[in-house]
């Protein structure tokens, strides 16, 4: 995860004001590995690229829409 995400990362959503960063990203998901997680089965469904050149989202932006199955450790 930390060689595929660029350093000036961030994340957004489900709410409009959540976001994460790139360390934090990669810190978050190796705790839930480590510590939530028994498995998970990542089925992805659809990717998109897309360059705004106006407006308030002006930028490169990657978006995935995926399935995903986790089975917790405690069931």
């Amino acid at each position: 995860m930390e060689t595929l995400l660029a350093d000036n990362y961030m994340g957004y959503g489900p709410s409009v004001s959540d976001s994460t960063n790139k360390a934090d990203a990669i810190a978050n998901w190796k705790f839930n590995a480590e510590n939530l997680y028994e498995s998970i089965e990542y089925t992805r469904h659809k990717e998109l690229a897309v360059t705004v050149t106006e407006g308030d989202a002006i930028g490169d932006w990657v978006l995935n829409w995926a399935y995903l199955t986790i089975k917790y450790q405690d069931g």
